[in-house]
């Protein structure tokens, strides 16, 4: 039986980790007996893949946080579904809820916040029932930026632990045109925070300790056009391989020999965690919540932020030191499994939920 009834509210058009992790808890969630729904963007990618799993889901025209034909639409949405809390995925959701809250909404406000960015506006998450960082990275920023400590609660993101190994992964290579060497890859939106700049001006000197290495980018982004004009730049455009947005991106994971997270900012990662359930080897820059993905380098290779030639010295190394990346998958898997599971982010979840009901 539910102890109250959520609906979640996110405001993406495209697919990301945040819109991947709200689908996972909506899902998580119903499977535990929670009576949940969906608010997300109308005709978005979110909306159709949560239809497509039986979620009720009500499609919302949302073109900004300041939207009050949006709002009025959420508070409708939240009267119909009859909703007691709303779980607002996104920047632009906890604000259309501030703004609904003029068309009659009374449900208790949870807000999630899964960036390590700076807080523009503390107030429309002070007037939450309860702020959710998925790392105490993010809940640093909150804190920093103004938002009440006694509303923050810390529940890391998760990802689905028990995974199949496909059974071509040679196919996967051939098809991401990569047979013969090891093949580097990186998942993620190609914009400046995820650091992709410092990823390509290493790869010259990785090149030359291993010319057979080739890098994968799965992403799409602004910054696509300039990323591809600086690996021509530097004459690496051979060994570099764009795959744009691949939906799949989970299952091209296990092509890669190392992943590579270059990020400037970065609230957690769960890449990296999907990366490590495959007993994939990682490198990583130290920014954000990474570190506590890697428990602190022990699961994985940390550098620092913007620095090419720590990346690439790490990424040589790996690669070539079979022994030394065995030593860090050792025990990856099941810290993974232990720490940042979507079970475990799923319970954590319902159990603030009956908090905010007693």
């Amino acid at each position: 039986m539910s102890a109250v009834r959520v609906l979640h509210v996110n405001s993406e058009r495209g697919w990301r980790g945040g819109e991947h992790q709200t689908l996972l808890t909506l899902l998580g969630l119903r499977e535990l007996g929670v009576d949940v729904a969906l608010a997300a963007r109308r005709g978005g990618e979110l909306a159709r893949k949560a239809l497509g799993c039986g979620l009720e889901v009500f499609q919302i025209r949302m073109r900004s946080g300041f939207d009050p034909l949006a709002a009025w639409s959420l508070a409708r949405a939240a009267r119909g579904f009859r909703a007691e809390l709303l779980h607002l995925q996104t920047p632009h959701a906890v604000s259309l809820a501030a703004l609904a809250a003029l068309f009659g909404l009374r449900a208790r406000l949870v807000a999630a916040r899964r960036v390590d960015f700076r807080v523009r506006s503390a107030w429309k998450y002070n007037r939450c029932a309860a702020v959710v960082a998925i790392s105490s990275a993010v809940r640093g920023a909150l804190t920093a930026g103004g938002v009440r400590k006694d509303l923050i609660r810390t529940i890391p993101s998760g990802v689905p632990t028990e995974v199949e190994e496909p059974g071509d992964v040679a196919g996967l290579r051939r098809e991401l045109g990569c047979m013969g060497g090891p093949l580097i890859g990186a998942v993620g939106a190609l914009e400046e925070h995820k650091g992709y700049a410092y990823l390509l001006g290493a790869m010259p000197a990785v090149l030359r300790a291993v010319p057979e290495a080739r890098l994968v980018i799965v992403g799409d982004g602004a910054l696509g056009p300039a990323l591809s004009a600086q690996a021509a730049g530097l004459g690496i455009e051979g060994s570099v391989v764009f795959t744009g947005f691949r939906a799949d991106a989970q299952r091209l994971l296990w092509a890669f020999d190392v992943l590579v997270a270059p990020s400037i900012k970065e609230g957690l990662c769960t890449t990296l965690m999907d990366a490590l359930v495959r007993r994939i080897a990682v490198v990583a820059a130290e920014t954000g919540g990474i570190p506590e993905v890697l428990a602190d380098g022990r699961y994985g290779v940390l550098v620092p932020a913007a620095d090419s030639g720590a990346l690439s010295a790490a990424i040589t190394s790996v690669l070539t030191d079979q022994e030394r990346r065995g030593r860090l998958l050792d025990g990856a898997a099941q810290w993974i499994r232990e720490r940042f599971s979507v079970e475990r982010m799923v319970r954590d979840t319902l159990e603030l939920y009956r908090e905010l009901a007693d």
